[in-house]
């Protein structure tokens, strides 16, 4: 059996719920929730959802006070932590189940409840980036009361370059592919006022321009997911190699370079030039990872036109076989969450199934990572994805042979 990597992931949310049917929505001025249902979307100023009856129905969004998911509990936790006046662990909750947040409906609704959480704290820029997030995955009109209540700090220094850097980012994003016209010029005025705030920060700013792919709120998105490593395993050391090595290792505290190789999964065209996706994916095959990190790098801070879900991969892949397995982690998961529908965030979550369930001991986290991974690659109608999704299935303990 080839060694396998004990990559450091701890967004296992990422993969999909149970059945339909486990997902509850708790309503104003009520103790009871409405439970076994199926929330599908949001459209007409609702959440539409299936009922335990499995009828659909439409509540409206101010009689909604929250959406449990199935399979989300941090989510749950995150308006524990708000109700009980705890702002800050109920942002730093809400980020991470953005995180892990298992499909895009889940998503949207984090947004939107960061949104809301930042405007009360007087979090502008925040506030303004999630809401865009909101507008472009779900371009419903009634979203337009997303936009931030509170007005923005006249000196623009009360948040960070990150998250000015984020909102810009987000705007332009939602302006591109907003066809709803209220929505579309509510962006477009709020872009004119965060783009001074942005130069503000930008004129006070000592060091590169932050990657607005690699934070959260101005939270680099490593940071949010280094908050619960798994036990015994130091977040400033993550292991590698093979099983045994593993289990050496983490009561050692040390990490070992790895020699095994990451399924480099490469459809679509390459982009041409000096590091060009082909080139790195060659280093990748060859084994000479530390060349490809450097090419990786270098594409980054001038990616050009080539498509971002394969660069994060094949940086994924490169950090992961030069044995920096924790930010390897990172850069995969980015790639399922910000690209869900792309094939290489199939294929990462294909890897990190195997881990979970050759490392980590995991295997109810892995089956639950393959099946999103077969879902999506069916959808993707990749042979080739579905296929390996399906041998990983099999091979977990308790499937039928």
């Amino acid at each position: 059996m080839k060694h396998l990597l004990a990559i450091i992931i701890v967004g296992a949310g990422l993969a999909a719920g149970g059945p339909a049917g486990a997902d509850e929505i708790h309503l104003v001025g009520t103790p009871i929730a409405l439970k076994r249902c199926s929330v599908e979307g949001f459209s007409g100023g609702g959440v539409d959802y299936r009922d335990a009856r499995g009828r659909r129905t439409n509540r409206p969004l101010e009689d909604v006070r929250a959406i449990g998911f199935d399979g989300l509990d941090v989510l749950d936790e995150a308006e524990a932590a708000l109700r009980e006046g705890d702002m800050e662990l109920g942002e730093r909750l809400l980020l991470r189940a953005l995180l892990e947040a298992p499909s895009n409906v889940a998503r949207t609704w984090c947004h939107a409840r960061l949104a809301r959480v930042h405007d009360r704290q007087g979090e502008y820029l925040a506030c303004v980036r999630h809401a865009a997030e909101v507008w472009r995955m779900s371009p419903d009109p009634s979203w337009k009361s997303l936009r931030p209540l509170r007005a923005p700090d006249p000196d623009g220094h009360a948040e960070s370059y990150a998250v000015a850097v984020e909102a810009v980012d987000a705007l332009n994003r939602a302006r591109r592919s907003l066809e709803q016209r209220t929505l579309h010029d509510l962006a477009d005025a709020l872009l004119e006022t965060v783009r001074p705030m942005h130069a503000r920060l930008r004129a006070a700013h000592d060091g590169p321009r932050p990657d607005p792919t690699l934070t959260m709120s101005g939270v680099a998105i490593e940071a949010i997911l280094a908050d619960e490593l798994p036990e015994g395993i130091p977040a400033s050391e993550p292991v590698a190699g093979s099983i045994d090595d593993a289990a050496e290792n983490a009561d050692r505290g040390t990490a070992t370079k790895s020699s095994a190789r990451p399924t480099v999964f490469a459809p679509g065209e390459p982009t041409r030039g000096t590091g060009s996706a082909t080139q790195i994916q060659r280093l990748l095959e060859s084994g000479r990872f530390d060349e490809a990190l450097a090419a990786c790098r270098a594409a980054a801070q001038d990616p050009g036109d080539r498509p971002l879900d394969r660069l994060l991969y094949q940086y994924g892949a490169a950090l992961l076989g030069a044995g920096d397995h924790r930010r390897a982690a990172v850069k995969f998961t980015e790639v399922a969450v910000l690209y869900p529908r792309s094939a290489f965030a199939v294929a990462g979550l294909i890897e990190t199934a195997v881990i979970h369930a050759r490392h980590l001991g995991r295997p109810a986290t892995a089956r639950r990572l393959l099946e999103t991974a077969l879902e999506r690659a069916s959808s993707l109608e990749s042979d080739a994805l579905v296929q390996r999704a399906t041998q990983e299935i099999e091979a977990l303990p308790g499937s039928a042979r």
